[in-house]
C-alpha cells in the first residue's frame, strides 16, 4: 500500500472512530455538570482494538466525548488512525493542571509511573491484573520482565487518591501492594455490554461437525491453549463428530512451537479437527458465538474475563478453570473446574451437553449472572470515582 493511500486509510478509520459512538441508552448519565476547567488525562501502555485494555480505554474516550467531558490520551503504542488523538507519556507533566484528573489504566511496567505518582492533582489508577512472570518465561524473558518491573511498580498507587480495580480478585493485589488496606473501588472493564445488538453478523464457512467449542482471547502461555488441546483430544475420542475452534492471534514465538509440537502428539483424527482462525472481526466471532455450542477457557491467569462475559450474552454453556477472577465474574453460574483431569472434564462436558436439562441449567444461572454484570458495568462506578476527585479539586480551593 502507498504511503498516500495509507493516510486515507488511518484518515477514514479515524473519522469512524470519532463517528462510531454507541447508544448511551444503556448507561448512566453522569448526575453532575462537569466544570469547564477540568480534563481527564487517560494514561496506558497501548491502545489497540482486540485488547481488552484498549477497547475498555477507547470505550472510556468515547463516554466522555459522548458527555462534552474534556479528556486527553497517553499512550507509547497505539492504532495508526490514532495518532491524532494519542499524546506521548512525557507530555503529561507539562500540561497537566491541578483542576484535572489523571486516570492510569495499570496493566504492566509504565514507563513514567514514577513521574506521574508525584504529580499533585487528582489520581486515579486502575488496575486490571499483571501477569505473573513466571507463566511466561519460558516462552518470552523479555516480557516477563515487562511484568516483573510492573509488580516492583506496585507500591506506588499508594500515591493516587483513588485507587479502582476489575475485580476483587485485582483489587486484592493493590492491597497487598500497600502497607496498610485501603477501599478500591471496582470497575468492570465492559461498558457495552449491548454492542453485539448493533454489529451485522458475517458469516464464515465453519467445520461440518455436529459439535463446535470455542476458545476467544489471546494464543499466550497464561491461557493454557495447550490445555485446551488437551481437553479436546479427551472429549474428540467421545465425540469424533465435533471440533475446537481457537480465535486469536496465533504468534507467540516458542509458545506457538511447543503448541505445534504438542498437536502432533495428539491422535491425527483429533488434531484435524482443532481449527486456529487468528484473529476475527467483531461480526465474524458474532457468527462464532452464534454458530458453537459451547465455550470453554483454561486460563490461569485473568483480570476480568471479557470473552466469558460475551459467551454468557450468546447464551453459551461455559466450562472454565477456576482461577480466581474468572471465579468472580462468573459468580455462582458455568462449570468450573479445580482440576484438569481431561478425562472425567471431557466426560462432563459430554453429559451437560448432551441433556437438554442440564444445558439449560447452566445457561439460566448464565444468564442472571450476565444481568447483574449489566447493571455493575452501567457506568456508575466511573461517575463516582470522578465526581470524588471533582469532590476533592472543589475543597481543595475554598
Amino acid at each position: 500500500m502507498s504511503s498516500s493511500a495509507s493516510h486515507h486509510n488511518s484518515v477514514d478509520q479515524l473519522e469512524q472512530f470519532q463517528q462510531n459512538v454507541w447508544p448511551v441508552h444503556h448507561l448512566a448519565d453522569p448526575w453532575f455538570l462537569w466544570p469547564s476547567n477540568s480534563t481527564v488525562h487517560m494514561v496506558v501502555n497501548n491502545v489497540y482494538e482486540r485488547d481488552g485494555v484498549g477497547n475498555f480505554v477507547i470505550a472510556l474516550y468515547k463516554l466522555l466525548r459522548q458527555h462534552e467531558i474534556p479528556c486527553q490520551l497517553y499512550a507509547e503504542g497505539y492504532e495508526s488512525y490514532l495518532e491524532s488523538l494519542v499524546n506521548p507519556l512525557d507530555r503529561l507533566a507539562k500540561i497537566v493542571k491541578p483542576s484535572d484528573i489523571i486516570f492510569v489504566h495499570f496493566s504492566i511496567y509504565l514507563p513514567n509511573l514514577d513521574k506521574i505518582a508525584a504529580l499533585t492533582c487528582q489520581k486515579i489508577i486502575c488496575y486490571y491484573g499483571i501477569t505473573p512472570p513466571d507463566l511466561l518465561s519460558t516462552f518470552d524473558q523479555n516480557l516477563a520482565n515487562q511484568c516483573q518491573w510492573g509488580y516492583d511498580q506496585g507500591p506506588l498507587v499508594r500515591h493516587f487518591q483513588k485507587l479502582a480495580a476489575i475485580s476483587n480478585a485485582s483489587a486484592k493485589v493493590v492491597n497487598s501492594f500497600l502497607d496498610a488496606p485501603r477501599s478500591v473501588a471496582i470497575i468492570p472493564p465492559v461498558l457495552n455490554l449491548h454492542k453485539w445488538e448493533n454489529i451485522a453478523s458475517e458469516p464464515t464457512t465453519l467445520p461440518p461437525y455436529r459439535r463446535r467449542f470455542l476458545y476467544v482471547g489471546r494464543v499466550v502461555p497464561h491461557k493454557k491453549i495447550d490445555d485446551l488441546i488437551r481437553l479436546y483430544s479427551a472429549y474428540h475420542a467421545l465425540d469424533p463428530n465435533s471440533c475446537l475452534l481457537v480465535t486469536g492471534f496465533n504468534d507467540f514465538g516458542n509458545y506457538k512451537v511447543m503448541l505445534e509440537a504438542l498437536l502432533e502428539e495428539q491422535p491425527r483424527s483429533a488434531r484435524e479437527r482443532i481449527y486456529f482462525l487468528g484473529p476475527v472481526s467483531d461480526g465474524q466471532l458474532k457468527f462464532l458465538y452464534q454458530n458453537v455450542d459451547a465455550f470453554w477457557i483454561m486460563s490461569e491467569h485473568e483480570g476480568f474475563c471479557i470473552p466469558l462475559v460475551e459467551a454468557m450474552a450468546f447464551e453459551l454453556p461455559i466450562f472454565a478453570f477456576a482461577q480466581s477472577a474468572v471465579r468472580e465474574t462468573l459468580g455462582e453460574s458455568g462449570l468450573v473446574f479445580y482440576q484438569k483431569d481431561m478425562q472425567k472434564l471431557a466426560c462432563r462436558v459430554y453429559q451437560v451437553l448432551s441433556e437438554d436439562s442440564q444445558r439449560r441449567q447452566l445457561v439460566m444461572a448464565q444468564t442472571q449472572q450476565f444481568k447483574q454484570l449489566v447493571k455493575d458495568s452501567d457506568g456508575r462506578a466511573i461517575w463516582r470515582l470522578f465526581e470524588s476527585c471533582l469532590g476533592q479539586i472543589y475543597a481543595s480551593s475554598i
